[in-house]
């Protein structure tokens, strides 16, 4: 908090950011400004709940709405970005940042809560399928085979497949660390399909692992410090404000938290299908009881209406274009079928579908941008040779 320039913090309503908040409001004498994004699609909004907090602490508080128009600035983003990146999440945090630019310099945020203290879904995945363990590894190796011969339109071809898997990290990365196997088997063209198993993963990424001799968990909260955080999170909040001109800081991966954090059994932050167990034991009682226990929300965006509605000719014209379908990544008619999947409702394809314009996106602008160069360097050669 110490800092010679108007000074703030995100306000997302959940957990980790209500805490900061509630740690900064206990120690300032001057109310704390507070930022808060919402969607007009109540299954996105997390407004109310900030709006609890802001009221709790008599913070300066400060709401904006995303609208569907707010994604085209992801021709922008790719730019700041610099490579292909596909977290949509990227969208509305430009646009917190922006507005709280407009009344802060410096911005506090809950990042690292969920990495330190077990908040996401997937840790509580790995107890639910602990009872997988016990299932032989030719029972296994046949429910994979099975998977392999239902068509992919089939329900319940991916789930096979994970119980297949020959191990609880196995299965983790299967859930978490790639699209499903047969959307990329699919989508890709062969030279692009890559392997998806963990030692793949272990060679591209050695320093994301955990040494030998950990259990699952500690390898799935390892791995989501390492890479997920380090490679995307971060990333995604860095960029996205700096190009903002905000500067944003992260109390809870203080290198003193992180490491007491480390220090904590897993079994007292995950328990009973919920996170952050310890954390919400020791400090709940700052925040307003309706955000403690309700389910956790991310900060997404409405993709999924958006690509069916306003965006709907945007994503047609940049994932059906003769552009994309010549860079020979993906098989055009399968890509075809996935638009007209979402388009019907029939699966929300969304996130796929994000993931292509993302990397259509940055295709176009290295292409711009080297076209521009070597317009330059032409005018550059014939004003010499004159």
């Amino acid at each position: 908090m110490e800092a010679d320039v108007p000074l703030g913090a995100f306000l997302s309503g959940g957990i980790d950011s209500s805490l900061v908040v509630a740690s900064m409001s206990m120690q300032s004498s001057a109310p704390v400004r507070t930022f808060s994004i919402g969607f007009e699609e109540s299954g996105f909004n997390e407004l109310p709940y900030a709006r609890m907090v802001a009221e709790k602490y008599r913070t300066q508080h400060h709401e904006i709405i995303v609208r569907p128009d707010s994604v085209d600035l992801v021709t922008k983003l790719t730019r700041h970005f610099d490579e292909p990146f596909a977290d949509a999440s990227a969208i509305p945090t430009y646009i917190v940042s922006d507005f709280a630019a407009q009344h802060v310099k410096v911005a506090l945020s809950g990042d690292g809560g969920d990495e330190m203290f077990g908040g996401y879904e997937s840790f509580f995945e790995i107890e639910k399928y602990r009872v997988l363990d016990g299932i032989p590894q030719p029972i296994r190796r046949m429910l994979s085979a099975i998977a392999e011969r239902l068509p992919y339109a089939a329900y319940g071809k991916n789930y096979l497949r994970m119980l297949g898997c020959s191990s609880p990290l196995e299965r983790y990365f299967e859930l978490h660390a790639y699209m499903a196997y047969f959307l990329r088997k699919q989508m890709l063209c062969p030279q692009w399909m890559l392997a998806g198993d963990v030692a793949f993963l272990k060679s591209i990424l050695p320093d994301a692992f955990a040494p030998s001799g950990n259990d699952v968990m500690a390898q799935a909260m390892y791995f989501e410090a390492t890479a997920q955080l380090a490679g995307d999170m971060l990333v995604k909040v860095d960029r996205a404000s700096m190009a903002a001109s905000l500067e944003v800081r992260c109390p809870m991966l203080d290198q003193r938290l992180a490491e007491l954090a480390a220090s904590i059994p897993h079994s007292w932050k995950v328990r009973n299908g919920s996170g952050k167990t310890i954390l919400i034991e020791a400090l709940g009682n700052r925040l307003p009881p309706a955000t403690l226990h309700r389910r956790k929300m991310g900060f997404g965006v409405p993709l999924a209406r958006w690509f069916r509605t306003s965006l709907k000719d945007f994503i047609h014209d940049h994932l059906e274009s003769r552009r994309f379908r010549e860079r020979g990544i993906v098989r055009p008619e399968f890509v075809a079928y996935l638009l007209e999947e979402h388009m019907s409702g029939r699966r929300d394809n969304s996130d796929h579908l994000y993931t292509l314009l993302a990397l259509e996106l940055w295709y176009r602008q290295e292409e711009d941008r080297r076209r521009a160069w070597r317009v330059l360097a032409d005018r550059r050669h014939q004003g010499a040779a004159r």
